[in-house]
């Protein structure tokens, strides 16, 4: 997924609140979804098509 589609979906669901407006980078993230057993990884994708140098989001369980 898209890391802004995924930002988007994970604050849809009001579990965790923006500081200030400001909003929470992957490390954050990272933290507060460790007690729900998974992490945010990062994967690029270096395909010549359209989601070539995109940051992509993928959730795993830990």
């Amino acid at each position: 997924m898209l890391k802004e589609e995924m930002y988007e979906s994970i604050m849809a669901l009001h579990v965790f609140k923006e500081y200030k407006g400001r909003p929470m980078g992957q490390d954050i993230l990272n933290r507060k979804l460790q007690i729900y057993g998974v992490k945010i990884v990062t994967v690029r994708e270096f395909k010549r098509n359209e989601n070539r140098n995109r940051t992509f989001w993928k959730l795993i369980r830990i």
